[in-house]
């Protein structure tokens, strides 16, 4: 990819574009990356220690690389919900299964 992008931002691709146009070009591309990366520092800083507290848990991660490896995909998983999305089978191990309660 980095090619590809510094072909683009070089001009390669138009055939000779000017040097203020590569600048212009350069700087909305630094821009556009600094925005990306100050958004999602934003979004983990609001959330608080939420994204440390999951990924830092030792049995998130077991239960999550046991189900992988059981069915052999990466797994799609819902964060709010904690439903899998793209995979049927993993979700039959996550699922809980009530037994009957009492009956009069």
């Amino acid at each position: 990819m980095i090619p590809i992008t510094a072909g683009i931002l070089s001009g390669v691709s138009a055939g000779g574009m000017s040097r203020r146009r590569t600048a212009q070009l350069t700087l909305t591309y630094a821009a556009g990356l600094a925005l990306f990366y100050a958004l999602l520092g934003l979004l983990a800083g609001l959330t608080g220690s939420l994204f440390g507290t999951v990924s830092a848990n030792p049995w998130a991660r077991f239960a999550i690389g046991n189900l992988a490896v059981r069915t052999g995909q990466v797994l799609d998983i819902n964060g709010q919900t904690g439903e899998i999305a793209n995979a049927s089978i993993p979700a039959e191990y996550t699922r809980p299964e009530y037994r009957a309660g009492w009956s009069v």
